[in-house]
């Protein structure tokens, strides 16, 4: 059975993107699926980031996925602002081992 986690991620505003990347302890024989959701914390969705929501799919053989967050970069200096990466409902072959990560914008 394979072990879902995913990495904490520093960013700086003026990136387009905040890039997470999910990883499996293991292959599997057989495809391993999770959803992925934002969700608030001191930056705010649609204002400093797009709230995403989708799933995941790992072919079997396959270990590192990404996940592609749209960041909204401000003209305003501010303090750090962070966000989460919330995994939820791994398929059956699968469990999370670090089911959220932190992504900080640094401005």
């Amino acid at each position: 059975m394979s072990t879902i986690s995913v990495d904490d991620i520093y960013v700086d505003e003026t990136n387009a993107l905040a890039i997470f990347t999910v990883r499996l302890d293991v292959t599997d024989a057989a495809a391993v699926t999770v959803n992925y959701a934002t969700s608030a914390n001191t930056a705010a969705f649609n204002s400093d980031y797009l709230h995403l929501t989708g799933s995941l799919m790992f072919a079997p053989g396959e270990m590192v996925k990404t996940v592609r967050v749209s960041l909204l970069g401000g003209t305003t200096a501010e303090v750090a602002e962070s966000f989460q990466l919330v995994l939820s409902s791994p398929s059956a072959n699968a469990t999370l081992a670090d089911g959220s990560a932190l992504a900080t914008i640094i401005d």
